[in-house]
């Protein structure tokens, strides 16, 4: 019995993936690099505004991007867009 090939990623070669995870990095650099805030340290009881920079204990230094009303927000991590719980 012969064993199945597996192909194999050239070294040089991008994935998809990893095309769009630079591009999300990129785009969060950004975001981060356009203010001018301290970042708060994130707490579900606390009140943000657009443009905010929240520290989060688990996902680091996101941007608020949007607001969920009554209780939550659309912050912009490293690792992508995260809604998170928010005091009204």
């Amino acid at each position: 019995m012969t064993e199945p090939k597996i192909s194999k990623i050239s070294k040089g070669r991008k994935t998809r993936a990893s095309v769009l995870k630079a591009d999300q990095e990129a785009e969060w650099r950004k975001q981060l690099d356009q203010g001018t805030k301290a970042a708060k340290t994130y707490a579900m009881d606390k009140t943000y505004v657009l443009d905010d920079r929240v520290d989060h204990q688990t996902f680091g230094v996101g941007v608020v991007v949007s607001l969920i009303p009554p209780d939550k927000i659309n912050v912009f991590f490293q690792d992508g867009l995260k809604m998170m719980k928010c005091g009204g």
